[in-house]
């Protein structure tokens, strides 16, 4: 259940929040005055939500007037040793993520001295953090007394408020927005802690800010739950990738029981081949240099954005009105393989997919080469995998050149050159029918991830808005 009342740190020898007023603590400088598109102005404050009917029970109230303290944060002197490596957690915005609602890492540790010696403060437990110099906007609830730098803004709420709900709204729509199109600077571009002060959230009672803020937290842990089941199906994946492609497709008691061979790319089966790309193939192309448009009229051109985890991404086509000659030159076959050929990041080149048809009738760029291959020797989906393995990345990234503006390059022969093992082709169906459906897991964990993050910024905007009330607050109508 989220916590509505903010824990004391426990009493030490070290500089806590200033005692007084609570924007005493602020820098100097004088507030901004707003804009008149971040919305309404009411009482000195700046009002996002103004165009949406609360329910009768509700306020709107300044983030300024439902703070115990606030105070901003500073970092000890890197040169001086003595501050730091100590016992006190200290950070910056950039260890929070824009889907945290739990501050769970910090960056370093401090001493004593370097908190009693810098303009940083401790800052207690269950407080609300926000980032109003770099991370802009970013919000999370501290789970641990901690010192933070001077890209954040710590609120201690009232026993009225609780500080999942702070964190919640300010991860609304609206105030994102208002985050984004008021950051000011040169430099470091931020917004003043004076107008965060100002700025309003809808807050109904303390009973159903909770609730709201438990149904959203169990939104966010489905969604976090999805996340490790697929960062462990990655995993998993790269366990079989290394299992298959070693002992073939036999069961893991079953493999010490395989005869293998040493060859240049590890130990593998001693039936298999070694085989170069270059004997396995019929040919191999470089796509179109003619400009693509978004949105255009003409053929779809899978580019380099499109090969992505091993299959064809369309989120992001562009189209080219080819002529009949550019379009029986450049026209992809189901079964062709995509290789990416230039990139700033080595890693990235040699990444491949297998055209399957879709989107239908597409061309492929220049940064791509295409390679068809020999259907009774090698099915395209085995030597995609291949290029998934450590063995067949090391082949492309190792051989990879650079280039005088930073990007690392491939060619055919590279490609052609590269050697991969080869079982016959009933193992390598098999071998390909358990790695797909391995990444048919991660595609259903993706689209439920997708979906849950969906229901989530729904909830969050109608929830924090009061367009939709709980079940046991539902008899408060507006």
């Amino acid at each position: 259940m989220p916590r509505s009342t903010p824990q004391a740190p426990a009493p030490q020898r070290q500089k806590t929040f200033a005692q007084g007023n609570p924007l005493d603590s602020m820098p100097g400088a004088a507030p901004s005055p707003g804009r008149a598109e971040d919305g309404e102005r009411a009482a000195d404050g700046f009002n996002v939500f103004d165009a949406i009917e609360l329910p009768a029970d509700w306020s709107m109230e300044k983030l300024g007037d439902i703070a115990v303290r606030v105070t901003g944060g500073g970092t000890p002197s890197t040169k001086v040793s003595q501050y730091w490596d100590g016992e006190i957690p200290w950070t910056t915005s950039a260890v929070i993520r824009e889907e945290d609602i739990y501050l769970t890492k910090y960056q370093r540790c401090i001493t004593p001295k370097g908190l009693e010696e810098s303009s940083t403060q401790l800052i207690p437990k269950g407080s609300v953090l926000i980032g109003t110099r770099v991370g802009v906007g970013k919000s999370a609830v501290t789970t641990c007394d901690i010192a933070i730098s001077q890209d954040l803004t710590a609120l201690v709420p009232q026993p009225r408020v609780s500080a999942e709900f702070i964190a919640l709204a300010l991860k609304c729509a609206p105030l994102a927005s208002w985050f984004e199109e008021n950051k000011r600077g040169t430099t470091i571009k931020g917004v003043s802690r004076n107008d965060i002060l100002r700025l309003m959230i809808p807050l109904p009672g303390l009973p159903e800010q909770c609730a709201i803020a438990s149904a959203l937290l169990t939104v966010q842990g489905a969604k976090e739950a999805c996340k490790r089941v697929m960062t462990a199906t990655r995993q998993l994946k790269q366990s079989l990738l290394h299992h298959l492609f070693t002992y073939g497709p036999v069961p893991f008691p079953q493999a010490a029981h395989v005869l293998l061979k040493e060859t240049e790319v590890g130990p593998m089966p001693e039936h298999w081949s070694v085989v170069s790309i270059g004997d396995i193939e019929t040919f191999m192309q470089y796509g179109t240099s003619s400009r693509c448009e978004s949105g255009g009229s003409g053929l779809p051109v899978l580019r380099i954005p499109n090969v992505v985890g091993g299959g064809i991404d369309t989120a992001d086509l562009k189209y080219l009105a080819a002529s009949p000659t550019e379009i029986e030159r450049h026209l992809l076959q189901r079964g062709d393989l995509l290789f990416v050929r230039t990139n700033g990041v080595r890693e990235n080149v040699g990444r491949c997919a297998v055209y399957l048809g879709s989107p239908a009738r597409s061309l492929f760029a220049s940064y791509l080469i295409r390679a068809r291959l020999v259907p009774d020797r090698a099915l395209p989906d085995f030597v995609q995998l291949f290029t998934e393995t450590n063995a067949g990345r090391a082949s492309f990234t190792g051989r990879a050149s650079g280039a005088a503006d930073g990007k690392f390059n491939i060619n055919t022969q590279t490609i052609r050159s590269t050697i991969l093992p080869l079982p016959p082709l009933p193992e390598q169906r098999e071998i390909a029918a358990q790695l797909a459906a391995v990444d048919a897991k991660l595609a259903a964990e993706e689209s439920r991830r997708a979906a849950l993050a969906a229901l989530f910024q729904s909830l969050l905007h109608h929830l924090m808005t009061g367009q939709v009330r709980l079940p046991e607050f539902e008899r408060d109508r507006r």
